[in-house]
């Protein structure tokens, strides 16, 4: 309807941060603040290296975070297939595959997904932050 409308929940309308942006928001443009009882709750989650998904009736696992998507192993999909997370919601699909020989892949995330740089260590080692690259 060519217009921006701002939830901003009850609790948080005193809040500085809360504030600015909708300064800054009001600022830009023309722009309608609503009030509501509660936040709304989130329907998907971060990719982190070491968390499940699934393809069809396959489960695999996150490698780690990439710009865009996930590494992950190539023998779990081809490029095109379809990948939903823990939640059985969508993630994103494979972009790229190499399997045999080689065995990675990369999947993009969106759907409301987004990646987290950490790989887990489900308590046996520390969790391990993912920055930067080197080559191989």
């Amino acid at each position: 309807s060519s217009r921006v409308v701002v939830n901003v929940v009850d609790s948080a309308q005193g809040d500085n941060d809360v504030r600015a942006f909708v300064a800054k928001a009001r600022k830009a443009g023309p722009v309608t603040v609503e009030r509501t009882a509660e936040a709304p709750q989130t329907f998907a989650a971060g990719t982190v290296g070491g968390d499940p998904y699934y393809t069809g009736n396959v489960r695999c696992s996150i490698g780690f975070s990439v710009h865009g998507g996930f590494v992950t192993a190539g023998h779990c999909g081809r490029a095109g297939q379809q990948v939903r997370g823990w939640d059985n919601t969508y993630i994103g699909n494979f972009q790229g595959s190499s399997f045999p020989g080689d065995d990675y892949a990369w999947v993009n995330v969106g759907s409301g997904w987004w990646t987290v740089p950490v790989v887990l260590g489900w308590g046996t080692v520390p969790d391990q932050l993912v920055r930067g690259s080197n080559e191989a």
